[in-house]
């Protein structure tokens, strides 16, 4: 008989290899011996994606169902790693906000959100003001007005913002303000920021006014890379117009501290 060389190896080990797999997966591993039991309890990773379960509404709830026996069934005194959660219209946001909650209560360190929603989400205040973030990955969401939460994501080093949109202008400007100690910063909008002095990666799309890209750029002193890419395509604008949108290159190395090692201008131009 082969000898099983795999369950020999410490816990620990184990639930590393298990964090790389989605949930579901790694809770079936259960079903392998009683050693791996209660394994997946400990795994440092929450990994859900509803994409496989829009065949009918009782599919949907049986995905729903799983989520909440998962985050329930996982011992909390484990920290949270990372906690991924991507989910369609087909969700409803109650059960949404609960399963973020959830996520800062097992202290999450790295939450990657993607919801895909019709309507305006409300990020719950556990997750705007956890102790314990440290990478905040958000898409295709809109956010509801954050004027009646104060945010403090002081912890916060990695924010990147995809296809997010605000219910205000200035909720943005909120959200930065509240993230101080940011070393990685993308995000697709135009806003004034807070200065950020261990910002070292900025990525933000090119249709940001040119004069706000180099008061950008003047306002993190540790800049190390910097990419400008073109997320969507500028119509109706003359050649004048879209001077003052994008700024040269020339124009923003020139502003660029000396500390910055890369400049990238994906489908930039001259």
């Amino acid at each position: 008989m082969m000898e099983d060389r795999i369950s020999s190896l410490p816990d620990t080990v184990l639930c590393h290899v298990l964090s790389f797999l989605p949930t579901k997966v790694a809770v079936a591993t259960s079903l392998l011996c009683k050693r791996w039991n209660h394994l997946w309890r400990s795994v440092p990773v929450l990994d859900f994606d509803d994409d496989n379960y829009h065949t009918n509404n009782e599919t949907y709830f049986r995905f729903v169902r799983s989520v909440y026996a998962f985050i329930l069934s996982r011992d909390m005194d484990q920290p949270l790693q990372r906690f991924c959660l991507s989910s369609s219209y087909l969700c409803d946001p109650v059960n949404v906000k609960a399963w973020l909650v959830a996520a800062t209560q097992h202290r999450v360190e790295h939450l990657d959100f993607d919801y895909t929603l019709d309507c305006i989400f409300d990020l719950p205040t556990a997750v705007l003001t956890c102790k314990t973030l440290v990478v905040f990955k958000l898409s295709n969401v809109h956010l509801s007005s954050l004027k009646s939460c104060s945010v403090d994501l002081r912890p916060l080093k990695i924010l990147h913002l995809n296809s997010v949109t605000f219910s205000e202008d200035r909720d943005l400007a909120e959200l930065l303000s509240g993230s101080p100690n940011l070393e990685d910063l993308e995000m697709d909008h135009q806003c004034l920021i807070p200065e950020f002095r261990n910002l070292t990666h900025l990525k933000f799309g090119s249709y940001i006014k040119g004069l706000l890209v180099l008061d950008l750029i003047k306002h993190c002193p540790k800049l190390q890379i910097l990419v400008i890419y073109k997320d969507q395509p500028l119509t109706g604008l003359c050649p004048l117009s879209h001077s003052l949108l994008l700024p040269t290159k020339v124009a923003v190395a020139t502003t660029v501290s000396l500390t910055v090692s890369t400049m990238d201008f994906d489908d930039y131009g001259n």
